[in-house]
């Protein structure tokens, strides 16, 4: 049989005590950082989708531009012959 002091058994469980507040904080801490991730990554999407939407306006734009400059190039053309 194993005898512990009163000492013994106060630095045990002390040190349990610690341990179980230190895993308690620890899983507070890993929650708020994925919360803080998550809230991160949707904004990540927004913002990508706000890119992606306004690369697809520019790119029309710039065909509607070159559509524009090709039909007044053939209206010089015709005008020169």
């Amino acid at each position: 049989m194993c005898v512990h002091s009163a000492e013994q058994y106060a630095l045990w469980y002390t040190g349990s005590a610690l341990s179980n507040v230190f895993s308690r904080s620890l899983c507070i801490v890993q929650e708020q950082l994925l919360e803080e991730q998550k809230s991160i990554l949707g904004q990540l999407y927004v913002e990508r989708r706000a890119l992606a939407e306004e690369r697809a306006q520019f790119n029309l734009n710039q065909k509607l531009k070159m559509e524009q400059e090709q039909r007044e190039n053939l209206k010089v053309m015709k005008v020169c012959r």
